[in-house]
């Protein structure tokens, strides 16, 4: 994966947009978030041939935002 991106962080940033939290609502908007969201898998995936590369880094995000966000 490319080395700049931390997947803890991503990882964050879909659990806020899920639920809509704001770690600073004073600095951010929850459209800040998304966008933030966007970007960073942007990052990941922006092309296939990117796709590819860090697929498994991608779906490692996936995997532990969902375990966080489902019901135990």
């Amino acid at each position: 994966m490319n080395d700049n991106i931390d997947i803890k962080a991503v990882k964050d940033l879909v659990v806020c947009s899920f639920y809509g939290r704001n770690p600073d609502p004073t600095k951010y908007s929850n459209t800040d978030i998304k966008n933030a969201l966007s970007e960073e898998i942007h990052k990941i995936a922006s092309d296939y041939a990117s796709y590819r590369r860090n697929k498994y880094d991608l779906f490692e995000i996936m995997q532990e935002a969902y375990t966080e966000i489902l019901p135990k």
